[in-house]
């Protein structure tokens, strides 16, 4: 969680107080709203909780997702709305989780952050992938 996250849900009215003294019950708010929500709802499994971890690490993830679905030129706008979420429920999801995992990995691969970052970054993007693949089923 960052201070511009909390920061924005504050003014949105979702949570109050400070960042440094949230509870899990005020995260557990955000992370519904700025990473679940209707979007991960969706979803299908395994896909979801991928997708969900991917917008809370990085936030040019949707546009991730959507050139793993193909999108290309101005279909690539950065938006999950329904174009993506109806491709997306139509992909099997295990070839879909597989192909999202890599084109994450090297977005973030090719940050200029990636030598102060990289290894958590990667622990946590192989602890992802693994629980999507155990959720997700074929079609």
């Amino acid at each position: 969680m960052i201070q511009a996250t909390w920061s924005v849900d504050v003014a949105k009215g979702i949570v109050t107080g400070t960042l440094a003294q949230a509870t899990d019950a005020q995260l557990e708010a955000v992370l519904d709203v700025e990473a679940w929500g209707p979007v991960c709802d969706a979803l299908p499994a395994g896909l979801d909780v991928l997708v969900a971890n991917g917008r809370m690490m990085t936030g040019a993830y949707p546009r991730l997702l959507q050139e793993c679905l193909g999108f290309t030129g101005d279909d690539v706008d950065g938006s999950i709305g329904p174009d993506t979420l109806g491709d997306a429920a139509e992909c099997d999801a295990k070839t879909l989780i597989n192909a999202l995992h890599g084109r994450h990995y090297a977005y973030l691969r090719s940050l200029s952050t990636w030598g102060e970052f990289g290894n958590g970054w990667m622990r946590r993007l192989v602890a992802a992938h693994a629980r999507a693949l155990g959720l997700a089923e074929p079609l």
